[in-house]
């Protein structure tokens, strides 16, 4: 999608524009985009300490620092995936934004990266608790928000036990809206003639890594060198894996969402482009071989 009209669209695999696909931990960019959102409106402060309105944490020295912007950018020193979590995406157990709370702090905060899903699972207890006297929550407002002004939606959520979605990885989703919420992304959160997000704060989102890992964002991937998930081959905490970057000689605004099977979501701001690739994915599968640079060479050389 160039400039917002669609140049090129294909499917296999039985797909087609109705086709809905899972996200896997392409989903985690919608915490991203309700932060913006909710700074904007006043119910949020990136810099602000979870603990702010998780008061249980002030409790706690290790967690009381932690602020939501370090949540976001998985530099909180949270263990990104505790035994008090369900390992398995498909099916979350029992209540886990609760259970994320629990999760044991590993590191000072801004001091190492580690990707999981619990960052996002306290985010969205962050944001019930803070919408629950607007009679709202952090679905709802993601709905209302961002996706609704854009005609995109969600059309299914993994959900634990106790119904909350999995904010980390279990939004579905087609080719066509998932390519609506890059153009939002894009177009610096302008939909047409109306303002849905901050210009500024959603280009922080996307521009600025941390210390710890260049590579990751607020919710997105950058054109950099960086991290990827720890490795771990035994007990302890792992070590970082290299991430390649996306595209050698691409554009230093290029940023990505990405899921398990290797959905895609490629942004260009500089150039106004959006791409998506999306397949099916079964339980357990690990899609291997793929290449984002080689990818993306194929797909702009034949725009081009």
């Amino acid at each position: 999608m160039r400039a917002g009209r669609t140049e090129y669209e294909s499917y296999g695999a039985g797909g087609g524009p109705s086709t809905v696909r899972a996200l896997a931990s392409g989903t985690k960019t919608f915490c991203g985009l309700v932060a913006v959102a909710a700074v904007a409106d006043g119910l949020l402060a990136l810099d602000e300490p979870c603990s702010q309105t998780l008061v249980a944490w002030r409790e706690d020295p290790a967690r009381a620092a932690i602020t939501v912007r370090q949540l976001l950018m998985l530099v909180g020193g949270l263990d990104p995936l505790p035994g008090v979590l369900d390992p398995k995406l498909g099916a979350p157990s029992g209540d886990q934004f609760q259970a994320a709370l629990a999760a044991p702090v590993l590191a000072a905060p801004g001091t190492r990266f580690d990707y999981g899903p619990v960052p996002f699972l306290v985010f969205g207890e962050i944001m019930n608790r803070k919408l629950a006297a607007r009679g709202s929550d952090v679905e709802r407002y993601l709905n209302a928000r961002v996706l609704a002004p854009i005609g995109a939606r969600v059309a299914g959520w993994l959900r634990d036990d106790a119904g909350q979605p999995h904010l980390a990885g279990g939004a579905g989703m087609t080719a066509r809206d998932w390519s609506r919420v890059g153009r939002l992304i894009v177009a610096d959160g302008r939909w047409g003639r109306r303002r849905v997000l901050d210009a500024g704060l959603l280009r922080d989102a996307r521009s600025a890594g941390s210390a710890a890992n260049r590579a990751y964002g607020l919710t997105f991937w950058r054109n950099a060198p960086g991290l990827t998930a720890r490795a771990v081959a035994g007990p302890g905490p792992g070590t970082p894996t290299r991430r390649p970057i996306i595209l050698p000689g691409g554009p230093n605004d290029l940023v990505m969402a990405a899921g398990a099977g290797n959905q895609r979501l490629y942004l260009f701001p500089s150039s106004d482009l959006v791409i998506v690739r999306q397949a099916p994915v079964r339980a357990g599968q690990q899609a291997g071989g793929w290449s984002d640079a080689e990818f993306l060479e194929l797909a702009l050389a034949a725009e081009r």
